[in-house]
């Protein structure tokens, strides 16, 4: 019964969470050709008062990076590189919750818009195929 509980509240967090940013989240896109990291430019934009939902999209990145400072290799037109800015409402130390959110909206979303099964890879990676896709910071 316990476990029932657990799953019902975190269910209606995460439902309480989507409304919230669907209240907060002003979508506007930046688009650059090149950059050396979409997160860098988003926390730039983010000191200059950009609202929330910015995101940062890039055609290549030429210094990105991945969890621990991990080189990010991002070519010019061969992936999806942005960063979307958001200014979370709760407490820092539950903040590792959003990149798990993430991943499910990302893997649902492939499986929606092109039948594409995923897997995420704790904590922050999507698979295909035995091939990552993305990585979520």
């Amino acid at each position: 019964m316990a476990a029932l509980r657990a799953s019902t509240h975190l269910n209606v967090s995460i439902h309480q969470a989507q409304q919230k940013a669907t209240e907060r989240l002003r979508p506007m896109i930046l688009r650059f050709d090149s950059l050396a990291s979409t997160n860098t430019e988003a926390a730039r934009q983010a000191e200059r008062g950009a609202p929330e939902g910015l995101c940062v999209v890039a055609r290549e990145q030429t210094a990105g990076r991945g969890r621990q400072e991990r080189v990010w290799i991002s070519p010019a037109d061969a992936g999806l590189y942005c960063s979307i800015l958001l200014r979370p409402w709760i407490e820092q130390s539950a903040w590792p919750i959003l990149t798990l959110m993430t991943a499910v909206a990302v893997h649902d979303a492939l499986l929606d818009a092109c039948a594409l099964r995923t897997d995420i890879k704790w904590p922050n990676d999507i698979y295909a195929n035995e091939r990552k896709l993305c990585g979520i910071l």
